[in-house]
């Protein structure tokens, strides 16, 4: 028997074009007597039925499994003979197919779901099949297991440990990018108060080490110059890792395109946008 399943197996691999093409496994599992089963392409469920590659039933099951390439149809044997059936001939797309007893007689049986082919792979009803031949078919919902042959032996709680180690692990989070401080060039020029336009904030470079500032605070008028400086130069320790001057009480944070000004122990936030 295992020369004819071999023999049988290598024309049905020859004529749909099995090869050794191995598929990612699907989201269902197979339990055949409680043991997990890999298949080569992945099971799918049509019209709530479960549909398994057909090597599967042969490999798996220990069914007889032949291919009649002209006629698309795929035929199963039991060699079982105690079984109610010893073979059911499944035609590729039909929604009925023949089952066979022990004296040769058979009978049309309707499908809910047809064999077929996808991706070059065939797939028939496990539970059909199983269920012809004398052999039981199950499901566990909450694990999506497909539970064939002995149930006593199908432990729900080792495939739920499975299901939860098999789970994709997200993605570790990407910690944001850290702010660049402007530099000296960045920041030096004109500032304008965000809710009064009439004060301005000068930035001029202070050469000294390349670290230190002088800013000028002045107020628009009528003046031929536009604006009087109310106070020049202010001098300020320029970080350039952190983008911040401190002048005394008073820390002013440059970022691009504006400035933020904040008093010490007061909960005010001047904002300032970059005029030139």
């Amino acid at each position: 028997m295992k020369k004819s399943l071999f023999v049988s197996l290598l024309a049905l691999v020859l004529a749909l074009g099995l090869g050794s093409v191995s598929f990612a496994q699907g989201d269902l599992y197979l339990a055949v007597d409680g043991k997990k089963v890999e298949t080569d392409a992945p099971c799918f469920i049509e019209n709530n039925r479960t549909l398994v590659p057909v090597r599967f039933i042969g490999e798996s099951l220990g069914y007889n499994v032949t291919w009649d390439a002209g006629a698309r149809r795929v035929t199963i044997t039991n060699a079982k003979a105690d079984a109610a059936a010893v073979k059911i001939e499944l035609t590729i797309d039909s929604n009925k197919a023949l089952v066979y007893d022990a004296a040769g007689e058979s009978k049309e049986v309707a499908l809910e779901t047809a064999a077929k082919i996808t991706k070059n792979r065939t797939f028939v009803p496990v539970r059909f099949i199983g269920e012809s031949f004398g052999t039981a078919v199950d499901w566990d919902a909450a694990n999506r297991v497909v539970i064939i042959g002995d149930k006593s032996l199908y432990k729900a709680e080792e495939f739920a440990k499975l299901r939860k180690a098999e789970a994709p692990k997200p993605a570790p989070a990407k910690k944001p990018a850290k702010a660049k401080a402007p530099s000296a060039k960045e920041i030096t020029g004109m500032y304008v108060r965000k809710d009064d336009e009439d004060f301005l904030l000068v930035v001029v470079e202070y050469k000294k080490d390349g670290l230190t500032h002088a800013a000028a605070a002045a107020m628009l008028d009528d003046s031929p110059e536009g604006y009087r400086y109310v106070g020049n130069p202010m001098g300020m320790i320029y970080d350039p890792k952190t983008g911040t001057d401190e002048l005394g009480g008073i820390t002013i944070q440059f970022y691009k395109g504006g400035c933020r000004v904040t008093e010490k122990g007061s909960p005010v936030v001047v904002e300032y946008k970059k005029i030139r």
